[in-house]
């Protein structure tokens, strides 16, 4: 592969990640595969409420986890009441604004052209059928 080759790709891939939470994810997703068969009755995306979240192409890693049975989407969300539990169908609210730079550095995709102040606007945060950016349906990129 030639030089004007890897330089054009690098940026695809060149997105840097906070290591903790990622960590931590991982040993979520790995404790899922010896307990999945317990551990997945009752999550948001099993069948009961959210299913439609796992039909993407490419899942999102609390999603993912989520359909493993890891109970991961308090990663992203809280519940919005004290009786809320997964099994009682409760309301979860998003978190706070700045949410995805809990393991994600704002800005880091070089492929960014502008700055656009809502990760949301152009990226899904649970999956995506477009691109493994989580892009959501005719959004790139290069322009909002």
């Amino acid at each position: 592969m030639n030089t004007l080759r890897k330089k054009c790709l690098r940026p695809l891939f060149a997105v840097k990640l906070n290591i903790m939470p990622m960590a931590i994810l991982s040993l979520l997703l790995l404790a899922a595969t010896f307990f999945s068969s317990a551990a997945s009755a009752g999550t948001c995306v099993d069948g009961k409420c959210h299913e439609n979240l796992t039909k993407y192409k490419h899942l999102h890693g609390p999603t993912a986890a989520e359909q493993a049975g890891v109970k991961a989407c308090v990663v992203c969300h809280e519940p919005a009441g004290a009786n809320c539990t997964v099994s009682a169908a409760g309301v979860f609210t998003q978190k706070k604004e700045g949410m995805c730079e809990i393991c994600h550095e704002k800005g880091t995709g070089t492929q960014h052209t502008f700055e656009s102040p809502n990760c949301l606007e152009c990226h899904d945060p649970h999956g995506s059928n477009e691109s493994l950016n989580f892009l959501r349906p005719g959004k790139n990129l290069s322009k909002p």
